[in-house]
């Protein structure tokens, strides 16, 4: 697996408080999220604002906007550098802004792959993109900058490539609770007990989940349900194992512990453990 170490990149969630909105769509609250999305052929990173997720399609922005930038100096797997991709932060911060203004368009996203920066937005039309991206290629010229528009009522570019799959959100947020451990002086390499937390709408599907369940590596620790439950699954599951927390040990018993509470009809919750320095 192409580890994020290795390319030098920092992969993270972030959560502003500052919703964007425009006359013909309602207020989006800005969730981003950064992820290493690896196919074994062309890996490639995306920043994605997860707030679009609750009204894509938009049907007011039908448009997929597209600004792609080559990157100078690819390294062996089409990223950039560290210093090219500092470089590029205000060019991109213009990009971002130029367009917004001149097309009345959402920024979405950005993927890099292949040697490429590409950009995301959605807007009513193509109108002012094509100048708006004049502009910049004149402004920024020691970039190749091109731009490319269609129609995309559906959103399928941000619903099928730059949106995570469930195992990609669910490293998603491991990363989250991983930064919070090693913001707290955790160097994430001591073994220690890992709580899961699972939800079931039923016993039976709780109990089919618990029949093919690797008891030789978790735990149970609590089987209960809940008497004020706030959604359909009532009935709660604990588990603990003994590892580290970091990304590659941590985000492969996540995800299959989710993908088998979902086809138990149930979901994965989470996991916590204590700081260890």
């Amino acid at each position: 697996m192409l580890l994020a170490a290795l390319l030098g990149l920092t992969l993270a969630l972030e959560v502003s408080a500052s919703p964007t909105s425009s006359p013909t769509t309602p207020p989006v609250q800005e969730s981003w999220a950064a992820f290493l999305r690896d196919t074994g052929q062309r890996p490639a990173t995306i920043v994605v604002n997860l707030g679009f997720a609750a009204l894509a399609p938009d049907k007011a922005n039908p448009m997929l906007l597209e600004v792609k930038v080559r990157i100078p100096r690819p390294n062996e797997h089409g990223f950039p550098s560290r210093a090219d991709s500092e470089a590029f932060e205000p060019v991109e911060d213009e990009i971002i802004s130029r367009i917004e203004r001149d097309a009345h368009a959402h920024h979405v996203g950005r993927l890099t792959t292949d040697g490429e920066w590409h950009v995301f937005f959605y807007a009513p039309s193509a109108t002012g993109f094509e100048q708006a991206v004049g502009n910049l290629r004149a402004r920024f010229d020691a970039y190749a900058i091109h731009g490319a528009s269609q129609d995309d009522a559906q959103w399928q570019t941000y619903l099928g490539t730059l949106h995570p799959s469930p195992a990609e959100f669910q490293s998603i947020l491991n990363a989250r609770v991983i930064a919070h451990l090693q913001e707290s002086g955790d160097k994430l390499t001591k073994p220690r007990r890992i709580d899961h937390w699972l939800y079931f709408p039923t016993d039976d599907s709780r109990a089919r989940f618990l029949a093919r369940l690797d008891a030789k590596r978790f735990k149970v620790e609590d089987q209960s349900k809940l008497d004020d439950p706030k959604g359909p699954n009532a009935f709660r599951l604990q588990l603990s194992h003994v590892g580290t927390p970091d990304a590659a040990s941590i985000d492969p018993i996540t995800v299959q512990l989710s993908d088998q509470a979902r086809e138990a009809g149930g979901e994965y919750d989470g996991w916590e453990t204590s700081i260890e320095r």
